[in-house]
Parts: C-alpha cells; sequence; structure tokens
C-alpha cells in the first residue's frame, strides 16, 4: 500500500452508493412534488366554458373544456369495466333543474355524496373536466335509466327528445388539463425513487457487512496486511492478496483466509450476447459463492486467480462439470466433519 489513507479508505464505508442514492432520492421527490403540484393547479391559467351556456347555444363540441356547478347527483346508471380502468356514469342536476351526464371517479362521487349530505339544499359543486359526444350505448342506459319511475303521463325520454333534456355530450371529470404530464413526472418520479432505494439498500448492506466483517477480523491485523510490503494489489479489480488474507471490496468489505477458497472460477455476464462484465467467483468453505473481483478483460483476473492458488494449492480452479462436483463433496465433507466434531 501506498499510504495509510488508503488502507483507511478501504477499511472504512464507502459514501459514494449513499450520496448518490439521496441525490436520487431528492430529484425523485422533486419530480413527484411537481407532478402533485400541476395535478393540484391543473386548471390555472386554462380557458374553461361554461357547460351549460355551451348546450343552449347548441356549441357543445367534443374535447371542450367546461365547468359545471351542479346541486345534485345520482348513483351511477352505468358502469364500465375495463382491464385497468373503470368509468362510471352519472347524472347531474343544475340549479335550474338541467340534466346532464357526466363521469366521475368513485372518489369524486364519494366526495359529492358526503358534501350533499352535509350541506343539504345548500349544496353546490363545481365540475371541471373535458366533453365528448355522447356513444350510442350511453344513450341507450341514460334513457332506460331516466324513464325508470316515471309517471304514465309523463314525457319519456327518447332518441328524438334526448338532446333536448340531456344535449348531445357528457363531461369527463377525470381528464384534465396537463393531465398526462402530471401522470408522467409522477410514474418517472416513483421509478427514480425506486432506484434511489436500491442504492440505499446496497450502501446500507455494504456498511452493515463492513462492520460485521470487522467484528470478526481484528481492524489493526488488516491494516498491517495490507501495509505490508508483500502485498498483492489490485485496486481496478477491488482485491487485495496479502501474505494471511485475501480482501475483496467490490460488495463492500470481505475476508477470507486461503483455506476458506476452495474453488474459483471466471463468470461473464452477458448483455445482447455482448460480455458487459467478468468475475472471479470464489466457492467457499461454507457453501456460498461469492463474487471477490471483477475486469472487463479475462487476463487479469487468471493473473489473480493464479495468485491465489500459489497460496493453497487444493483450489480447484475454473468452472467445469468436475470441479463442480468436486466442489459439493468437499463442501459435504466439511460439514460432516463438523457434525463429528459435535
Amino acid at each position: 500500500m501506498e499510504n495509510n489513507m488508503e488502507v483507511e479508505k478501504i477499511l472504512k464505508p464507502k459514501k459514494a452508493l449513499l450520496i448518490i442514492g439521496l441525490i436520487i432520492l431528492a430529484v425523485a421527490i422533486g419530480l413527484i412534488v411537481t407532478g402533485c403540484i400541476m395535478n393540484q393547479n391543473k386548471y390555472e391559467g386554462v380557458q374553461m366554458h361554461t357547460y351549460n351556456d355551451l348546450i343552449s347555444k347548441d356549441e357543445d363540441k367534443e374535447e371542450m373544456l367546461v365547468k359545471l356547478e351542479i346541486t345534485n347527483i345520482s348513483p351511477a346508471f352505468a358502469v364500465k369495466k375495463g382491464k385497468n380502468t373503470k368509468q362510471n356514469y352519472h347524472f347531474a342536476i343544475d340549479e335550474y333543474n338541467y340534466w346532464y351526464i357526466v363521469r366521475l371517479t368513485d372518489d369524486t362521487y364519494q366526495k359529492i355524496k358526503n358534501q350533499l349530505n352535509s350541506e343539504g339544499e345548500n349544496f353546490k359543486y363545481v365540475l371541471k373536466g373535458y366533453i365528448y359526444n355522447d356513444p350510442a350505448e350511453l344513450k341507450r342506459l341514460a334513457i332506460s335509466a331516466y324513464n325508470q319511475g316515471l309517471s304514465a303521463d309523463a314525457e319519456k325520454l327518447t332518441n328524438s327528445n334526448f338532446k333536448d333534456y340531456l344535449g348531445s355530450t357528457y363531461l369527463d371529470e377525470t381528464k384534465t388539463p396537463n393531465d398526462s404530464t402530471a401522470t408522467t413526472l409522477i410514474g418517472v418520479g416513483i421509478g427514480v425513487a425506486i432506484l434511489s432505494s436500491i442504492f440505499l439498500i446496497i450502501s446500507i448492506s455494504q456498511t452493515t457487512k463492513l462492520k460485521s466483517t470487522l467484528k470478526k477480523y481484528d481492524a489493526e491485523e488488516l491494516k498491517e496486511e495490507l501495509n505490508n510490503i508483500n502485498i498483492e494489489e489490485y485496486k481496478k479489480q477491488s482485491i487485495y492478496l496479502t501474505n494471511k488474507y485475501i480482501i475483496s471490496t467490490i460488495n463492500g468489505l470481505d475476508v477470507f483466509e486461503y483455506s476458506d477458497i476452495l474453488w474459483l472460477y471466471n463468470e461473464k455476464r452477458r448483455q445482447n450476447g455482448i460480455v458487459i462484465g467478468i468475475w472471479i467467483m470464489a466457492g467457499t468453505k461454507n457453501n456460498k459463492r461469492i463474487q471477490i473481483a471483477s475486469a472487463n478483460k479475462e487476463d487479469i483476473l487468471i493473473e489473480i486467480m493464479t495468485k491465489i492458488k500459489e497460496k493453497n494449492q487444493d483450489i480447484l480452479i475454473g468452472f467445469t462439470g468436475e470441479n463442480n462436483k468436486q466442489y459439493k463433496e468437499l463442501v459435504k465433507n466439511i460439514k460432516m466433519e463438523k457434525m463429528n466434531e459435535k
């Protein structure tokens, strides 16, 4: 090792992942908060028409943004369920006793009902949303629902007078300005938050692992080993070969005596057929296979495995069916010996 500072870095928690995780978390919170603010202020600065005025002038056209002040609401007369959607259609009534068809979410309907029950005759609620032409099936269901309970002498709702009673469009409060942008920001924010949690979990895991390792191995002894002139140092590959120990920092801090390792082999990771990384996998006496070094080229990893084998000639090298079988036998024998000792 060049100096004690280098040794201290190896035996202390790495803060990079924690810092990256916290920065990404801050970005995620920013995206989610921005999306929520856009949702809350979705109608700010947007031109809106009065729905009743448009209908009276026969100017209600698809995808116009409107507002409608209502004084009563019916239960849903039509419910259409999709794979991930639910469409609830209600009759809404304004202070002039004009009727409208509106599409509401369950939450909005419950909010309106609660407010109506609380305020009674003083109840008023402003619905906002885009309007769309009534499809034939919705008209059929609306006619059937409207006519239920009418007295025999009352005028029935029909296709021919439908427009006079309910207009030719319905109001959809689930569609709002900036809806897609706000939803996208919140969705991206949640995705970034998940990524942040991965970094933070890895950071916490590595810190916990380091503390656990330093309880098992004396920190001062590890420092002496790392400062020894005979150390084989592979910084880029995250591994240090001392006289007594293999010290790996690729996934936190791992310390092994050379006798702890039974098997070494290279493992390649591919993406779309392209090698994106190579790791040395170590099969230990307690039947664990652990990454102890990584590189983009295999030559340096072969060199590291050769250096380790010089310290323990019994180590199996290379991934073969025979080595895999032999490793399992060795682990089994070690386990049996421990049981016999008890």
